[in-house]
């Protein structure tokens, strides 16, 4: 049976003084995510429900998101994160904005979704769609403890609204929210087959930032 490789984020595989490998198929896993108080307070206030689409409970507090597939380059941790069928729901009366298909991006250091907006659930016309692959979250790796990234017990990666998600909430629920708005945490610990576990301790040789990242994967368009 062919051995499933749990590669965390949180390794780099220089370490191991192992050559440029070609990125590697992701074959499953799990992504967590848990709101901020800050969100849960602010959704409240606004009157807004939030609901987890395909998800499944995992810690207290944490909401656990199985991972459809990918690619990671186990020596620049650069690739996409795909999570098909997976979103969330922010749900106000009769309105609803959904975004689904959520999608790490560990280049652009971003999650990309598809974003529908139905003006009443209540009637039988299908959503507007708003906008396909689209930022909806930016996180910042640079500035993040790499060996927490894979802990779905307890997400700590800041995932911060993105400029146009924020501007979404603003046209169609006329609420304001400022910028850097720090909605949720979120873990993640892809599995890809045939790959090489590095050892925790490369951390201290892992150069963080945009130029360590070698391989530019990028999502297709549906």
């Amino acid at each position: 049976m062919k051995n499933l490789v749990v590669a965390a984020l949180s390794f780099a595989a220089v370490a191991l003084g192992a050559a440029h490998a070609a990125p590697q198929p992701i074959v499953g896993g799990s992504t967590a995510v848990s709101l901020t108080s800050q969100a849960s307070n602010a959704l409240a206030g606004f009157g807004i429900a939030f609901a987890p689409i395909n998800g499944s409970p995992g810690a207290p507090g944490v909401v656990l998101f199985d991972i459809t597939g990918g690619v990671l380059d186990l020596t620049t941790l650069a690739g996409t994160i795909e999570h098909a069928g997976a979103g969330v729901s922010l749900t106000r009366n009769d309105q609803q904005a959904v975004a689904s298909n959520l999608l790490i991006d560990t280049v652009a250091q971003q999650v990309f979704a598809d974003v529908t907006f139905d003006s009443d659930i209540t009637d039988a016309v299908a959503p507007v769609s708003i906008a396909t692959n689209t930022a909806i979250f930016d996180f910042d790796l640079a500035t993040f403890d790499l060996t927490q990234l894979g802990n779905l017990a307890n997400p700590q990666l800041p995932l911060f609204l993105s400029a146009g998600l924020i501007a979404l909430l603003d046209t169609q629920f006329d609420v304001q929210v400022p910028a850097d708005f720090q909605f949720a945490s979120a873990a993640t610990a892809p599995e890809v087959a045939n790959g090489v576990v590095p050892l925790p301790g490369a951390l201290g040789l892992f150069a963080l930032g945009a130029g360590v990242f070698g391989f530019a994967a990028r999502r297709k368009a549906a």
